[in-house]
């Protein structure tokens, strides 16, 4: 399962604060390049989601236009 986009940039903040702690060189580096990468994959997670969104907005306004011209528009509502 993907994380989410409040989850990657968390994380994002996270190395971005070790980067400007660090007093070596290499660790600075380390995190700077892992907070930019946090940073692409909460953009890949945001897009994600929207696509989901859309996907999920769709299937529901294709099921509710077949049950305006179904012979039964309860079919899907039973309990």
């Amino acid at each position: 399962m993907a994380p989410d986009a409040a989850f990657c940039l968390r994380q994002e903040a996270a190395e971005r604060d070790r980067a400007s702690a660090a007093l070596l060189p290499n660790v600075k580096i380390i995190a700077t390049r892992a907070a930019a990468a946090w940073a692409r994959e909460a953009s890949r997670a945001e897009r994600i989601a929207k696509k989901t969104a859309a996907r999920v907005l769709s299937s529901r306004t294709a099921d509710e236009e077949s049950r305006q011209f179904s012979e039964n528009p309860d079919s899907g509502y039973a309990t």
